[in-house]
């Protein structure tokens, strides 16, 4: 997958995630309708930062070096290090590393239909090298509607915020304040 298909399906799960949370938990505290709004449970920024960490470690710092894309930044043991490193840099601001834990998690389950390395390096793995350039991979018409349905999920969100009450504005306060401020 690529960028808008990773941001856009993470941003939705944490907005469904926030809601069963709202519904489940909260709801019977009778807390306000204001405070069910999704994604303002989880910082923005680290989410964001969360749901590309795979390809960051990846295709940025691993590719060049191995040829895969795939290649530490999405096993397992290597997500539950990025676990508790987020845990313990972020501690006591809980809407960071879980922002930053639930957009890595993402990003490894939507990238589940090609090759993962799940427990590398604790088992070895037989990498295929690229049988097709990245122009042909951009080709392919699963490309297209994934990055289409990560599309409708981010202008979907975005008609839900501002059906809420958020403006332009607000939202990107909200944005940039890296933490949300309804749990500290």
């Amino acid at each position: 997958m690529f960028l808008i298909a990773h941001i856009g399906y993470t941003l939705l799960t944490a907005e469904i995630i926030a809601h069963l949370y709202y519904w489940l938990l909260l709801k019977k505290k009778n807390l306000e309708p204001t405070d069910s709004w999704g994604i303002v449970h989880f910082a923005f920024i680290p989410l964001i930062i969360g749901a590309l960490g795979p390809d960051i470690i990846d295709k940025l710092i691993s590719e060049p070096i191995t040829g895969y894309g795939r290649y530490i930044g999405h096993s397992i043991p290597f997500a539950i290090l990025m676990f508790i490193l987020f845990i313990v840099v972020f501690r006591k601001k809980p809407t960071v590393y879980s922002a930053l834990i639930l957009g890595w998690i993402m990003h490894i389950i939507l990238d589940t239909a090609g090759f993962i390395p799940w427990f590398f390096p604790f088992v070895n793995y037989t990498f295929q090298p690229k049988t097709q350039t990245y122009f042909q991979f951009l080709l392919q018409p699963y490309v297209y509607y994934n990055e289409i349905g990560g599309f409708l999920s981010l202008v979907f969100l975005s008609i839900l915020y501002f059906r809420r009450g958020f403006t332009p504005k607000s939202f990107i306060q909200h944005v940039f304040t890296f933490t949300s401020k309804r749990f500290e």
